[in-house]
């Protein structure tokens, strides 16, 4: 089901999750090595560096609502839901940046105050081995 979306077993977790690397990203400089040829090097950096900032921001639960921009942003309330590993929670809440994406196409589920989301796994995985959690769905490892 949802197994394959970034995990973090808390949204306070000291955003730890922001931190944690995956194989993909690693691989990341075949991606932006060529950019580097089209994008002005501080331009760059800002944009990282903005990226960064909104990630941390979103996961947090110090901000429960964002009153109307609720309707257009992917807001943190949105994407504790997406984290969540509660049954309304699974495959939900897609959007980056922007919710609407969500809402266009059903994919979209508020949070909602009469259940507490659980944070983390649907299920426990048999291995902490990093090459076992990278490649197992692939039927590789």
């Amino acid at each position: 089901m949802s197994e394959d979306r970034h995990e973090c077993r808390t949204a306070e977790c000291g955003n730890e999750c922001l931190v944690e690397r995956n194989v993909i990203e690693y691989e990341g400089g075949a991606f932006y090595l060529p950019l580097a040829l089209v994008i002005p090097p501080a331009q760059f950096v800002m944009h990282h560096q903005f990226s960064y900032l909104y990630m941390f921001w979103i996961h947090t639960e110090a901000i429960k609502s964002l009153g109307p921009l609720e309707y257009i942003l992917n807001t943190p309330s949105h994407h504790r839901v997406h984290h969540g590993s509660n049954k309304y929670c699974l495959d939900v809440n897609y959007g980056g940046v922007l919710i609407i994406w969500d809402r266009l196409f059903g994919t979209f589920r508020p949070e909602t105050d009469k259940v507490e989301i659980v944070y983390g796994l649907i299920y426990n995985q048999p291995s902490f081995n990093p090459l076992y959690l990278q490649c197992h769905r692939y039927n590789i490892s």
